[in-house]
């Protein structure tokens, strides 16, 4: 389904990272006796499950990340978490930690996730998150994948997957690949269309509109993108 696991990895690794930092500065600016709680709470413990699902998933358990996560679990289930609570920026640093190496070209187990089909792999971990009630986390999920399967169909098909601005190269968003890749031929105008909606829900629960979309839309977005993969492979 996709011949660059490694890239679907590294994006996966950068998400966690950019949230991570988003929840050390969100528990930073809680007030003294304040807690997280309701879907704040929620999107946190979603972002740890996939944080840890990851570390073992990449390095495995025998290493210093999957150990280091596992101490501050314990540390999270104890104490509520609170401005006070060092497991956030804790696991924050394990995903940075996570990113240093695979800058430095350490990613021990890629083979076994070629094996497995890393693509299958994140798509099944946002179906857990979509059971387990968290939508929004899932659905930034399923977006992430589908945008990595839009970079592979651009490559694939010898297209720039950079554009240049103030002379610098930057990659281009997911929605100018949605529309090379359709226009170079790669599927039609209702694949196109499907694509775009898929997309936006990603972006809205990207950026915090989690009122705009409900579970079963995730869920169906979540089969459109499973069946797009395997009618449209990379």
């Amino acid at each position: 389904m996709t011949r660059n696991p490694e890239a679907v990895v590294c994006a996966e690794v950068d998400r966690l990272v950019e949230e991570g930092d988003e929840w050390v500065r969100r528990v930073r600016a809680l007030g003294p006796g304040d807690l997280l709680q309701g879907p704040e709470l929620a999107g946190y413990s979603s972002w740890v499950t996939r944080l840890g699902h990851t570390v073992r998933k990449v390095f495995g358990t025998e290493g210093q990340h999957y150990s280091s996560f596992e101490a501050h679990l314990e540390e999270d289930r104890v104490y509520a978490v609170s401005r006070g609570n060092s497991s956030v920026p804790a696991f924050a640093g394990i995903a940075r930690a996570m990113q240093h190496d695979i800058a430095l070209g350490h990613l021990p187990d890629v083979r076994s996730l070629v094996r497995a089909d890393v693509f299958a792999d994140f798509l099944e971990m946002a179906e857990y998150l979509l059971d387990e009630g968290y939508k929004d986390p899932a659905a930034v999920l399923v977006g992430g994948v589908l945008q990595d399967h839009l970079r592979n169909l651009a490559i694939a098909r010898g297209l720039s997957t950079h554009t240049t601005k103030d002379g610098k190269q930057l990659p281009k968003k997911a929605d100018q690949l949605n529309a090379d890749v359709a226009r170079a031929g790669a599927y039609g105008k209702l694949d196109q269309k499907s694509v775009t909606s898929w997309l936006d829900l990603r972006n809205k629960a990207a950026h915090g509109r989690y009122g705009e979309y409900t579970n079963a839309q995730v869920g169906l977005m979540l089969q459109g993108v499973l069946d797009f993969l395997v009618r449209v492979p990379g």
